[in-house]
């Protein structure tokens, strides 16, 4: 089976991920998509989310280590294979999607440029119930994107908490 490279986007901007309604999965999903030819994973979902939400971002998670030289990729919060049935767009044939998974806030905390049309801001109790009503469509939120969206809220609280010189809270 044919596997395409992918990337995702958790966007997380106040304690809410942005979450809108894939037309070809039928599913709440982030914004992410292919990783094109010759991109890294990092320039490619900075590509996706600006292309699907109007908002340039900043990942999330730190360097894992302190040199310079060569030029280090933030990690992917998470990695996984998707079975995609139905195809998702252009793409009709049975494919794989692997896919890098990030955790991202607007830059600079800026929603300027945002373009709310087909998004949503889900709050985390939305999350926790599990199911999300807008835009015309009520469906649960897979088991990936609730626990991956909890997960990418927690880590906004705490960047926001080291941003503020409070350090994490236990």
């Amino acid at each position: 089976m044919k596997k395409h490279f992918t990337v995702t986007g958790f966007l997380v901007h106040e304690n809410e991920v942005a979450l809108h309604w894939h037309k070809h999965v039928k599913k709440w999903l982030p914004p992410g998509g292919h990783i094109e030819l010759n991109e890294d994973p990092i320039s490619a979902v900075h590509r996706e989310v600006k292309e699907e939400t109007g908002l340039n971002i900043e990942i999330l998670s730190q360097l894992p280590y302190d040199y310079g030289v060569p030029l280090q990729l933030a990690r992917p919060e998470a990695m996984a294979i998707y079975d995609m049935q139905s195809g998702d767009g252009t793409l009709k044939a049975l494919h794989q999607h692997v896919d890098f998974i990030y955790f991202c806030t607007p830059e600079n905390r800026n929603l300027f440029g945002f373009q709310p049309d087909e998004w949503l801001w889900v709050d985390e109790k939305t999350i926790r119930r599990g199911k999300v009503v807008g835009l015309g469509h009520s469906a649960e939120i897979a088991q990936d994107v609730k626990e991956l969206s909890l997960e990418a809220i927690k880590r906004y609280k705490e960047r926001m908490m080291l941003d503020m010189g409070q350090g994490p809270r236990s």
